[in-house]
């Protein structure tokens, strides 16, 4: 690498570490947490939405089981079924219209996505 891309990644690591720049006269912080700090808040965020996403899909697979077992043992009949599903896509739209606003609000980039698959694997 040239010796302007050394500097440019040496003046990146220096302000993650809430460092100055060289040249720089002032210290970067938010509300005087490090940047670093700041940087991990998206990866923080993708864990945690990762294991509560693996632990709905843990519980709609369970209930499916369930339901089917219940319909081979007669406890439930196809009607009653069918009547509960019914309701369900009835509240497809509105469960979709808060998934956009919520991932309309998440911050996205690769830390969060990492957060998202560790969460998803080990949740």
């Amino acid at each position: 690498m040239s010796q302007i891309a050394l500097a440019i990644w040496d003046d990146l690591f220096r302000i993650l570490q809430g460092g100055i720049p060289a040249g720089a006269d002032q210290v970067i912080s938010f509300y005087g947490l490090p940047p670093i700090v700041l940087a991990a808040l998206p990866f923080i965020i993708g864990l945690i939405l990762g294991i509560l996403i693996k632990r709905a899909l843990k519980l709609v697979i369970t209930l499916a089981l369930v339901a089917v077992i219940a319909l081979y043992l007669g406890i439930v009949s196809w009607g009653t079924l069918n009547a509960y599903l019914e309701k369900v896509y009835a509240t497809i739209p509105l469960a979709i219209h808060y998934a956009a606003l919520l991932f309309a609000m998440l911050p996205l980039g690769l830390g969060f996505a990492i957060g998202l698959l560790i969460g998803l694997r080990f949740g």
